[in-house]
């Protein structure tokens, strides 16, 4: 990846671990800040607010919570600016731009630390250093080692960073209450807190990981235990329905999906494939007057498979991060900024809105590859006469044909027996004919099968 422009960076920490945290005590903690609820903003009202974009933020101004004037209501809409979506609320804090979390309280830089690998501590202590204040785990990443690493990196920084971790309802023999709890005990011995501030049901795909009765049950009692204060799933479903179940359900605050520009309905619309779009769109919409945070993964969705050919001056990592800041409705995205290189160039994603360029250039970049990035609808499986998870299968080969993490993808592969699913695979082109998206699933099949040979 090319490296950004715009914002000054050193290589790591200087000096003495001690000497970092000296600075970071003197700098502005990243304490909670709590505002008024958000009311639901009608859908007029919304469109007004969202489709002035960034440019709303001029007229703001990066204030806090706890800071600048009484909320004016804005001309146009009527609407307070603590009833505006994260995205025109944002703030300036060190090198980073933060968005409020939803209705939590909790304000999060506009890019976080997330997935497995973890990065290496001198990357997380640099991360923190320039004003990112949030990070995901998993006791799956690793085998807990996610978690542990996680853990020695906040040791003595506990208070300048929201830490999320998750749980695995019906996997890993998670199958009851008491599963949960104990996992999650186990979680925050990992991680060396008493709590965290948010706890998401890990790939959650069915009703059954979300609404559960046992699941429920650990949730309300973790929540009065004080060990996690907030709730949310990270969803391997975009199914609009499935989202808009999610979202009205009331149990959760958090939503961790994945998104990126090959949702974006203008190109879909190009594409033939705008219902689908259009469907997402409607969900974060949603999610915003509801007050749910949105938490983005898979920002960066087709790697080097969309990065040639790349017009001089534009990195293809930022235009998909900066497309993806454009939306108001995003709190944060999670991405696997596990070396020096790559936390510069997403941190200067954060300094500067989607460019002519850039947008032209994804534009592009979305027209060569639509067909090869599976959007995680899962549509195509309700209708597979094998029954098989094809999602996972794709992602597997988007692990290593698109992101060229191969060890990554062999692990997944292993995880769900890509193999002997292949095998069963009968060819009959159900799942190509059924796709919304218009993704060319035995293609990518076949290049799978190279992978998992």
């Amino acid at each position: 990846m090319s490296a950004g422009k715009g914002v000054p960076f050193s290589e790591g920490p200087k000096g003495e671990e001690g000497e970092l945290e000296a600075r970071q005590a003197q700098a502005s903690p990243a304490s909670e800040r709590r505002d008024p609820p958000v009311k639901a903003i009608d859908r007029r009202q919304f469109g007004r607010i969202a489709v002035s974009g960034l440019a709303g933020l001029a007229a703001l101004g990066p204030r806090g919570a706890e800071s600048g004037p009484a909320d004016q209501p804005d001309a146009a809409s009527g609407v307070s600016s603590s009833e505006l979506p994260p995205g025109l609320r944002r703030k300036k804090e060190g090198d980073i731009y933060r968005r409020p979390l939803g209705r939590t309280g909790l304000w999060v830089s506009e890019l976080s630390l997330g997935g497995s690998p973890s990065p290496a501590l001198a990357v997380f202590l640099a991360a923190l250093e320039r004003g990112v204040n949030y990070c995901d785990t998993s006791p799956r990443y690793a085998r807990w080692k996610g978690e542990e690493s996680v853990g020695r990196a906040i040791r003595g920084r506990r208070d300048k960073i929201c830490v999320a971790t998750k749980c695995t309802p019906n996997r890993d023999g998670v199958v009851n209450t008491a599963d949960i709890l104990q996992q999650v005990d186990g979680s925050l011995a990992r991680l060396g807190t008493d709590y965290v501030e948010v706890l998401c049901v890990h790939r959650a795909s069915t009703d059954k990981d979300l609404y559960s009765d046992w699941v429920l049950d650990a949730i309300d009692r973790l929540r009065r235990a004080g060990k996690a204060r907030f709730f949310g799933a990270s969803v391997h479903n975009t199914s609009p329905e499935f989202i808009r179940r999610y979202i009205e359900s009331g149990h959760y605050q958090v939503l961790m999906i994945p998104f990126n520009v090959y949702f974006d309905p203008k190109l879909a619309k190009q594409g033939g494939m705008e219902a689908g779009a259009t469907a997402i769109d409607e969900a974060l919409n949603l999610a915003a007057q509801k007050g749910i945070g949105v938490i983005v993964m898979k920002s960066l969705a087709a790697g080097r498979a969309a990065e040639a050919p790349v017009p001089p001056g534009i990195s293809p990592a930022q235009a998909r991060i900066r497309w993806v800041l454009r939306r108001p409705e995003v709190s944060t995205i999670l991405n696997e900024m596990t070396t020096f290189e790559y936390l510069k160039e997403n941190l200067a994603a954060s300094a500067a809105d989607l460019s002519p360029a850039e947008e032209s250039y994804l534009r592009r970049a979305v027209h060569q590859t639509s067909r090869s990035v599976c959007r995680m609808c899962l549509t195509c499986e309700q209708g597979c006469p094998a029954g098989l998870p094809i999602a996972d299968l794709l992602r597997a080969r988007m692990y290593a044909m698109d992101y060229g993490d191969r060890p990554r993808a062999r692990a997944l592969a292993e995880q769900i027996n890509a193999r002997e699913r292949l095998e069963s695979c009968r060819g009959c082109g159900q799942c190509e004919a059924s796709c919304p998206w218009g993704v060319h699933t035995g293609y990518l099949f076949d290049q799978l099968r190279t992978i998992v040979a």
